[in-house]
């Protein structure tokens, strides 16, 4: 049986120096198979530097997908193509949106990812006009109009769910089960503020319904088979049973400590 651990939202651009090195040492000690990563590792301007300097000192495999916050003071397109060279020159550092599937257990477990995006297509989409990716990132910061960036936006979230359409198909033609690793919740449930008074605002930020309503439709009748979403972005902790056979797991904010049980994977 290996041993993965899951991390999210580290922010680690945010952190100490101290902090980060011991969040390393914390890794080196539980020696784990291999580290996946949901996104906001870092932000723009030094995502490239954390992903270094966590992969020159653990020689396991590490997997993961970008946040919003990891293109922040850059363009996605600039962050793109520098994490694509970066990848090229570690052999187990695997971003995800550039890679088809990889087998976790042969024939039985596969993983595959796309960083995904919100899509607004819940709650009330003029919360959006509030958020700091619309002047962080420089293509929505280039847009004039709301309609322009919202438009964006879900064009994003779009090209997400269509990468990641076919990179399932494929795995599920493989793997029993497939986890998939994408920065933002495939359901209302997993949100932050169901249920609450902010529930309204954080929803159209929060959540990729559209990728949720394809995972949906291609596991309706795989009923022996299971998929699992490993996502993060909103900062709390959950596990919900989207279907019989589909799971959205989402890793809290992680800043300070050791794992828990909440970010190890058993496989």
């Amino acid at each position: 049986m290996k041993r993965y651990l899951l991390y999210s939202d580290t922010h680690l651009n945010f952190t100490l120096p101290w902090t980060q090195y011991n969040f390393v040492a914390q890794l080196k000690e539980e020696n784990p198979d291999g580290l996946i990563l949901t996104g906001d590792i870092a932000c723009g301007l030094t995502i490239e530097y954390f992903l270094s300097f966590i992969v020159k000192q653990l020689k396991i495999p590490i997997y993961f997908v970008l946040g919003n916050h990891d293109f922040y003071s850059r363009s996605i397109k600039d962050v793109y193509s520098s994490i694509t060279k970066l990848c090229s020159k570690y052999s187990n550092l695997h971003w995800m949106n550039n890679i088809e599937h990889l087998s976790l257990k042969e024939n039985e477990v596969g993983i595959i990812g796309h960083d995904g995006w919100y899509d607004g297509r819940i709650g009330n989409p003029i919360y959006l006009g509030y958020n700091l990716d619309w002047i962080m990132i420089e293509e929505f910061r280039k847009l004039k109009s709301f309609d322009e960036k919202f438009a964006f936006g879900q064009n994003l979230a779009n090209k997400s769910t269509e990468f990641l359409k076919i990179k399932l198909e494929k795995a599920l033609e493989i793997y029993q089960t497939v986890y998939i690793l994408t920065h933002m919740p495939i359901c209302k449930e997993a949100s932050r503020g169901v249920g609450s008074g902010l529930e309204e605002f954080w929803l159209p930020y929060n959540v990729n319904c559209n990728m949720g309503k394809m995972i949906e439709d291609m596991m309706k009748d795989r009923n022996n088979q299971k998929v699992i979403v490993v996502c993060g972005h909103v900062h709390v902790a959950s596990i919900t049973h989207v279907a019989h056979n589909i799971e959205c797991i989402v890793q809290a904010g992680k800043y300070l400590g050791g794992p828990t049980e909440h970010n190890t994977l058993y496989i």
